[in-house]
């Protein structure tokens, strides 16, 4: 596959204008999180309404009952995870969410090597069925037209997630664990080291 080094500049014009100007708020607002985690909704909102409408709600329910029987028994019953990876969410994404991967790497993976021991053993609607499934998990919009196993269409198709916004204003910040001693690191060495200055720049 191609470099993963590319950054923005692998990114279409629209995917990547909005990201940068979400990071420059960062920038602006510091030292306001709150705020500038605010604005970012505001600017992830015309990403959600592009995202592109490939399957059809009911191409996705019967995928939901087809992954509910062959697939959660590993990746959970709402594909968030279990004995194997979660098939949506922020964990998915980070791993699937390349700009260089697309829905047909996802398809030919899913169809080639799925379920463990039994790759194949659905039919074709059935694995596309599923992937419509997975799409809607990650906040995909329905639309008229069923998802097919057309690779220029299906490459056409980032897997991203199209539930920011909701995730940005839902999560709060990470609550700070004080250690048994405050902010002053134990005083331990490491065998054979030399002792690391302490916040006041001496020894201890």
């Amino acid at each position: 596959m191609p470099g993963r080094g590319r950054g923005l500049s692998a990114l279409p014009l629209s995917v990547a204008l909005p990201i940068l100007t979400y990071l420059i708020s960062l920038l602006l607002a510091w030292p306001r999180p709150a705020a500038a985690l605010t604005g970012a909704a505001d600017l992830v909102l015309p990403l959600l309404q592009q995202a592109p409408a490939v399957y059809t709600s009911e191409q996705a329910g019967q995928g939901r009952d087809v992954y509910r029987e062959r697939c959660s028994s590993c990746h959970g019953r709402e594909a968030a995870g279990g004995a194997a990876g979660a098939l949506a969410g922020p964990q998915f994404i980070r791993e699937w969410g390349w700009p260089d991967r697309t829905l047909d790497d996802l398809f030919y993976i899913t169809r080639t090597t799925m379920p463990p021991g039994a790759a194949g053993s659905l039919t074709e609607e059935e694995y596309l069925a599923v992937l419509a499934y997975v799409l809607q998990r990650n906040g995909y919009p329905p639309g008229e037209q069923a998802l097919v196993a057309d690779a220029s269409a299906l490459k056409a198709v980032r897997i991203e997630s199209r539930s920011a916004a909701a995730e940005l204003e839902a999560e709060p910040p990470p609550e700070f664990i004080e250690g048994e001693r405050g902010l002053e690191p134990r005083k331990l060495r490491p065998p054979g080291r030399e002792p690391f200055p302490s916040h006041s720049g001496g020894t201890p």
